[in-house]
């Protein structure tokens, strides 16, 4: 009897765990979401946190949750740095709503700033240039391209997710957010405009006279890149598709010729195999 009764405890304890590690997995789950999909930046700003700084937002978290949970942040703060205990989603939750009250507006961009260079768009272009192309043809085929990835771009649902939690509600502080990552992709546009293109256009003169056909080279702007290289054409093109590669017909007739007879072997071996 005693025995039943032990089943029955472990068993209702082993379901209360279960409940409680699922409630914490969508809490973080939650939080992660309302933080714009990555919280780690969040979360090493808050850790980052020391002296007066960190007591006003600890004064905060007590003066709306009391002291208990004060004390519990306080304690289990050294273990969450180190991470030797996770820090739960309801305990971030709470303390993450109210860090935006303490950032400075210098604060607010680099949280910004690091959440656009994780989720910011991601593409990448291809220039195939010709061999009527001059040296002043591909600066400028360059230079176009190289504008448009970094102006061809709109905020990501997440992005805007982040600017609500750090605005809360401030229409203006977000507007600043924003016009910060417009200026932020013009100073990369100013930059590949100018440094890019001409670091690029160094190694063109420099390897022109070499061979050609092994020529590639890739330019990173942000989470994009445009990658150039060399054609056998006479006119250069710009795809947003890679260039298929030609193969020559014998070449495949033999590939595929080599594949049928390969299956009709094996074929022929398993019929084999059942009728002896």
């Amino acid at each position: 009897m005693a025995r039943r009764n032990y089943k029955r405890y472990s068993s209702h304890r082993n379901d209360s765990g279960y409940e409680r590690a699922r409630k914490h997995i969508a809490e973080a789950k939650a939080l992660s979401e309302e933080l714009g999909g990555n919280d780690k930046d969040v979360k090493e700003f808050f850790f980052n946190l020391d002296g007066a700084d960190l007591r006003s937002v600890l004064d905060a978290y007590e003066q709306r949750y009391g002291r208990s949970p004060r004390e519990y942040a306080e304690s289990a703060l050294p273990q969450w740095k180190s991470g030797r205990k996770k820090m739960s989603g309801l305990v971030a939750s709470r303390l993450f709503a109210l860090l935006p009250d303490f950032m400075s507006i210098e604060d607010k961009f680099s949280l910004v700033e690091s959440l656009w260079k994780h989720i910011g768009p991601r593409s990448t272009r291809y220039i195939y240039i010709g061999k009527l192309a001059t040296t002043e043809d591909v600066r400028e085929l360059v230079k176009k391209e190289l504008g448009q990835l970094t102006t061809s771009w709109t905020i990501p649902d997440q992005m805007k997710q982040r600017f609500d939690w750090l605005s809360k509600g401030d229409v203006e502080i977000e507007q600043r957010l924003l016009a910060h990552i417009v200026e932020l992709e013009r100073n990369q546009s100013r930059q590949s405009a100018t440094s890019l293109v001409t670091e690029f256009m160094q190694r063109y003169e420099s390897e022109r006279s070499s061979s050609l056909t092994l020529f590639r080279h890739t330019i990173n702007v942000g989470n994009q890149k445009l990658q150039i290289e060399f054609s056998d054409k006479q006119e250069s093109e710009c795809r947003e598709t890679p260039m298929p590669r030609e193969h020559s017909g014998s070449t495949s007739s033999d590939t595929n010729w080599f594949g049928v007879c390969f299956f009709l072997f094996v074929g022929f071996l398993v019929l084999r195999a059942i009728f002896s």
